[in-house]
């Protein structure tokens, strides 16, 4: 199973670089369903899926993803973009929330924070 895994994997990322996000969706979702504990398939899942400007499906990917390994900085911070691009501020606020200052995404997930913190005082009004 691992090498199919890696196949598709390996596959999808070809795909992917080459801008063929529908084809990339389809290969890492076969590693996925090769390996159910790969959550690096999940992201590129997501990642192809926001590329097609399918946000909603991308955060069901990533918090597929988050199942397996919830202390992941970069889930949390890919779903509150992803939340955010939905227009779940709130939901996106809890996201950033969980990316640690000092990981390499925590100025951008502070920046995006601020963001959606903004956007969510203008619906609320």
């Amino acid at each position: 199973m691992a090498d199919a895994n890696g196949a598709w994997y390996s596959e999808g990322d070809v795909l992917f670089e080459r801008g063929r996000f529908a084809e990339a969706l389809a290969a890492f979702r076969c590693a996925y369903l090769a390996d159910r504990s790969d959550h690096f398939a999940l992201m590129a899942m997501a990642n192809s899926a926001s590329e097609l400007g399918q946000a909603r499906r991308a955060a069901r990917y990533l918090k597929l993803a988050l199942r397996l390994v919830p202390d992941d900085a970069t889930l949390w911070f890919n779903l509150g973009n992803a939340l955010f691009d939905i227009g779940d501020y709130q939901a996106a606020l809890q996201a950033y929330a969980r990316v640690p200052a000092d990981n390499p995404a925590g100025a951008a997930a502070k920046r995006n924070a601020a963001l959606a913190a903004s956007r969510l005082a203008v619906a609320r009004r």
